[in-house]
């Protein structure tokens, strides 16, 4: 995925959890007197949240191939009226590719 505008990118929990690892090899990084230690629960607590998730064990690359593979469905954040907007056949289409992916 590419970040066109920093401000209001969406990520997934995939890339959330990178920029997670990312912050906390920073966070370590520093003098121990030079970390925040509410920075260091919620990075703790949120990694550990997405890492029990199946963020935890997908890949970047997958993520980015499911993506390609629902453009034709118009996918957004969040899917509102989708037995309005899919037919039956699309949902079951979409279905089958969230499964193979």
């Amino acid at each position: 995925m590419e970040v066109l505008d920093k401000k209001n990118a969406i990520l997934t929990n995939v890339e959330v959890l990178k920029v997670l690892r990312d912050t906390r090899r920073k966070e370590n990084a520093l003098p121990k007197h030079q970390r925040s230690w509410s920075v260091g629960t919620v990075l703790y607590e949120t990694m550990k949240y997405l890492q029990n998730s199946p963020a935890g064990s997908q890949k970047n690359s997958s993520v980015k191939e499911f993506s390609k593979k629902v453009q034709p469905y118009e996918m957004r954040v969040i899917i509102e009226e989708v037995d309005e907007r899919l037919t039956e056949e699309q949902i079951k289409s979409l279905v089958a590719v969230s499964v193979q992916t």
